[in-house]
Parts: C-alpha cells; sequence; structure tokens
C-alpha cells in the first residue's frame, strides 16, 4: 500500500496542472486553431511552467504559429534578469514531458528536433536557451552546442546557467562555449550577465574558481571597465555595488572618476568602499579632495574612516579635523576624537563643550549638549537648564538626556514637563529618564496624565511610566488600563499584564494591604481581562490575603 505522503504529494501535483491545457501530442491531435489558443492561454498566465507547451509550436507547420511561438518565448524571456532566468530553469525543468515535433516523447525525437530550432530567425537563442532547460541531458547538450554558434552576446546566461550543470558533458560544452568568449568584445555580455558569473563561485558541481578569474579579468580590463561604468547607473543594488567592487579593488588610470562618483552614490556600502579604496590608490591632493567632499557624510562608518585617513595622511591637519570631530552627531565619533585627542596632550573637554554652547546653532548645538553630559558633572547640569525650552523639538530632547546623566535626581520635576510635551521625541526622553524613577512622580500623577485626554504619545509613555512603577504598585493600574476606550494603550495594558504574570517570581516582593485592596478594586470593576488571566490574578493574590 502507497504511504499517506505519497499520496498527498501526487494530489498536489496533479492539482497544480488541473487547469493546463492537454500537453501530450500538442501537434498530432490539434488543430491550428487548438494550437493558437494555447499560446492565448500562455498569454493571459504568463506562467513559466507552460513554456514547455510552447516549444513543439515553434516547429509547427503553420507558419503563422511558429512565428508566434516562437516570439511570445522570446518576449517572456527576454524581459527576465539573469537571476529570473535561472528560477526559470529550475522550474521549467521540473516539467514531467516534453512534446516533440511528431509528437514523439522519446529522447532521440527530442535531440533531433533541437537543430531545427535555429530557424527561429532573431527568436532563435530565446528558443534554444529555453530547450537548454530541458530534462533530458542530451537535449540540453545539443541546445548548449547550437547556442555556441550564436555570438551576438544574448546566448550567455543560457550558458553560463549550464556550466553548473549537473551532466558533465552538458558542463563541458557551456565551458567551451563560455571559454570563447572570453574576449574583449564580448565584455559587455559578461557584465550584463555578471549575477550568474558570480554564482559560479558558489557552485560545487566543478571547480570554477580559475573561469571566474578571467572573467573579472576581463572586465577590469582596459576592455571591460567602460562596460563596467557604463552599468553603474543601475537601480540593482547588489550589481551596482559589484561594478564598484571590480572597478574600485582594481587600480587605473580612471581610479579618481570612478571614487568621485562612488562617494556621491546613494548605497552608503558603496560610498564607505569607495574611500577605503581613495586611501589606497590616490595621491596627497586628489585624497585631500575626496576627504574633504565627504568629511559630514550622513553615514557613521564613513566619516569614521575619514576621520582616520585625516590622522594618518595629514598629520599636520589632524588637531583641527579632530577638534571639528568632538561636535559629532556620533557619540562613537565624538569619543574617538576624544581619545586621539588625549594622546595628543589634549584634554579639557568640558570647557570645549561649555564653549561650544555659547556659540553652536543649528546641528551643533545637540552634539555639544551630549558632549557636556559625556565630560561634564552635577556642577555642569545648571548650564542646559536654558535648553529645555528651546524651540526645536531636537534640543529640547537633547538637554532633558543630558541632564539625566548628568543630575537626574534634581530635575525629575522638568523630565515630568518633558513627559507632557507635544513633540514625541521629547516625551519619550522624559520617559526615558523617568524610568529608573517612576516610583518618585507617583502612580496617580501618571494616571492622570494616561486618562487626561492629552497627545496620544504622552498617555502611552505615560502608561509605560505606570508599569515601571513597581510590582504591586502598577498592577492594579495596569488592570485598569485594560478598559480603557483607546484600544492601543488597553492592548499595551493587556501586555503589561500578561508579563506581570509571567514574571510574577522573578521578584519576591511583598505587597502592602493598600496595594492588594487597590488590585481587588481593580478585578472587581469591571470586565477588563479574559477569563483565564482574571482567575490567575486571583490565584497570586491569595498567597498574600
Amino acid at each position: 500500500m502507497e504511504s499517506g505522503p505519497l499520496n498527498r504529494l501526487r494530489a498536489a501535483w496533479a492539482r497544480l496542472f488541473e487547469t493546463r491545457p492537454p500537453r501530450r501530442h500538442v501537434l498530432e491531435d490539434s488543430t491550428v486553431s487548438r494550437q493558437r489558443r494555447l499560446l492565448d492561454y500562455f498569454e493571459a498566465r504568463r506562467d513559466p511552467r507552460d513554456l514547455p507547451d510552447l516549444l513543439p509550436l515553434v516547429l509547427s507547420p503553420d507558419a503563422g504559429v511558429m512565428a508566434e511561438a516562437a516570439a511570445a518565448i522570446d518576449e517572456y524571456l527576454g524581459q527576465r534578469t539573469p537571476k529570473e532566468l535561472l528560477a526559470i530553469a529550475e522550474e521549467v525543468r521540473r516539467s514531467t514531458w516534453w512534446a516533440t515535433a511528431s509528437g514523439d516523447s522519446s529522447r532521440s525525437a527530442a535531440v533531433n528536433d533541437v537543430p531545427r530550432l535555429r530557424d527561429c530567425g532573431e527568436h532563435g537563442v530565446a528558443v534554444l536557451g529555453l530547450a537548454s532547460f530541458h530534462p533530458s541531458g542530451y537535449v540540453r547538450e545539443a541546445a548548449v552546442r547550437e547556442l555556441a554558434t550564436f555570438q551576438g552576446g544574448g546566448e550567455l546566461p543560457y550558458l553560463l546557467i549550464r556550466l553548473n550543470d549537473w551532466v558533465e558533458p552538458v558542463r563541458d560544452a557551456a565551458y567551451e562555449a563560455v571559454q570563447a568568449r572570453l574576449v574583449p568584445t564580448c565584455a559587455p555580455h559578461f557584465v550584463r550577465s555578471l549575477w550568474l558569473a558570480e554564482r559560479l563561485e558558489r557552485c560545487g558541481r566543478a571547480d570554477h574558481e580559475a573561469l571566474v578569474g578571467r572573467v573579472h579579468e576581463l572586465l577590469t580590463g582596459p576592455a571591460g571597465r567602460p562596460a563596467l561604468r557604463a552599468a553603474l547607473s543601475t537601480s540593482d543594488r547588489w550589481f551596482r555595488r559589484r561594478c564598484y567592487r571590480l572597478l574600485l579593488d582594481t587600480p587605473a588610470e580612471d581610479g579618481l572618476e570612478i571614487i568621485r562618483t562612488a562617494v556621491r552614490d546613494e548605497d552608503a556600502m558603496i560610498r564607505l568602499r569607495a574611500i577605503r579604496a581613495a586611501g589606497v590608490v590616490l595621491d596627497t591632493n586628489d585624497l585631500r579632495e575626496i576627504l574633504e567632499q565627504v568629511s559630514h557624510d550622513p553615514f557613521v562608518p564613513v566619516r569614521r574612516e575619514v576621520l582616520g585617513m585625516w590622522v594618518r595622511h595629514f598629520p599636520e591637519a589632524a588637531e583641527s579635523v579632530l577638534r571639528d570631530a568632538l561636535l559629532d552627531a556620533s557619540p562613537a565619533l565624538r569619543q574617538t576624537a576624544r581619545d586621539d585627542l588625549k594622546e595628543r596632550g589634549a584634554g579639557e573637554f568640558r570647557d570645549f563643550y561649555l564653549s561650544a554652547l555659547e556659540v553652536a546653532r543649528g546641528s551643533r548645538l545637540r552634539p555639544a549638549l551630549f558632549g557636556l553630559a559625556e565630560t561634564g558633572s552635577e556642577a555642569d547640569a545648571a548650564r542646559l537648564e536654558e535648553f529645555l525650552s528651546h524651540t526645536a523639538p531636537g534640543v529640547r530632547r537633547a538637554a532633558v538626556t543630558a541632564l539625566s546623566r548628568l543630575d537626574p535626581e534634581a530635575y525629575i520635576s522638568a523630565f515630568v514637563r518633558a513627559l507632557e510635551d507635544d513633540s514625541p521625541g521629547v516625551s519619550r526622553a522624559g520617559r526615558l529618564a523617568l524610568v529608573p524613577r517612576a516610583a518618585r512622580v507617583g502612580a496617580e500623577k501618571l494616571w492622570s496624565l494616561v486618562a487626561g485626554g492629552l497627545e496620544a504619545h504622552v498617555r502611552r509613555n505615560a502608561l509605560l511610566l505606570l508599569a515601571a512603577t513597581g510590582k504591586w504598585n502598577s498592577i492594579g493600574w495596569m488592570i485598569r488600563a485594560c478598559r480603557l476606550a483607546d484600544e492601543r494603550l488597553a492592548g499595551i495594558a493587556r501586555q503589561q499584564v500578561a508579563q506581570w504574570i509571567a514574571r510574577f517570581n522573578r521578584v519576591q516582593v511583598q505587597p502592602t494591604r493598600d496595594q492588594l485592596e487597590h488590585m481587588a478594586r481593580a478585578l472587581d470593576e469591571g470586565a477588563a481581562l479574559d477569563t483565564e488571566r482574571e482567575r490567575m490574578l486571583r490565584f497570586l493574590m491569595k498567597g498574600y490575603a
């Protein structure tokens, strides 16, 4: 008896093809009108699994059907990327049967039909490319040998796919054809199929390392670099990165121009690679030009690389650049600059940031506030008070964060005002400053903010703070919050209750009578939780009753 999984697999396979037209003897039993219906069916579905049905139509005695089938195959495959072609090859290969011109599905009939596919004119490459996806290795080998006779470049993706064929004669035929195309005139074709060539490095049916190396040599040589540069405007991120990598890793006369283009690319990883290459291949004057251009790049690793290059390559300008980096938006870069300046004998950074607060404007003001928090002491906190009412939300947020580091206990009331700020960022900074001190704010005060109809972000931050007021102090308020009309807040409260139950035994704290009574009243006020959670909460209370 056949196993259950095997029966289910066969049933699934039957369902997959139940809407497809009959495939066997498509030409032998079909009229021209039926063949045209098959073409219409493919146009309507555009399913790669239907492609094998079109191949015998290319050999139809009706010239119109033959031309339409070949054009349909060419149009579909011609619009696919190399990566998509590989996926189609894998999908089509799973086809259980391919029709032939005679209706005979034998191996010899299929192989004998392959040379006739060349008669499709401008569509011949795509049609033979489809034949190279055939389940039979004999047919694939015949298709590869026919593809090798074309020289237009459209055949290359199919040849590169077959380089990793599981049948050795097919691989050998494809290798011979690809090897013959490692010439300057074919460099643009290899660029367009770069993904398929790079894929061979990860394939294991044969050792392709030497061949891929020769492809790289071709592309990075005088004949290939123009083709790589022409591809730098593509929207495909992987493709653009790979082209830049090949160009930047191989020094050439156009190196400066490539780097100038790369440091303006929207992809931060390309800019980072370009900066690293600049430090290796450019002379002093050109390197200085590039570093000045990207000193304020939005990507922190790029700025870090640039800072290091200033220090290594231009020691006479290093101190000025490092002092400028003391006001960088990145905490890590500010610390790096301070460490390097300490090695050079400069160490009074607190005074630097105090002075910077007097003159800094715009985007430089926030790093000055953070910098003082990183290097100052409690005595400097008063200097930051004026920035709590600054017109820019970002500055207010930075001031709250800085004060929470310098003297948090003295500014709890300021943090509560920040919690009520119109800006979500400032309110969040206030919440983070108050989390370790939530109990000092008071549960009643926080609940008034949750239920007081203020801005949504204020209510949310107040609720999260309320959950931080302590194990037994918070649970009654969380139960009450489950009944809030605002479903987003009620959902947060239900999550907090679930976490309270899950973590119950992690913290052993004895509740007060008032806390237990508050929790009981919250449960008695009405249905706010599902029955199971309410039952669990009442059970956990019993141990302290």
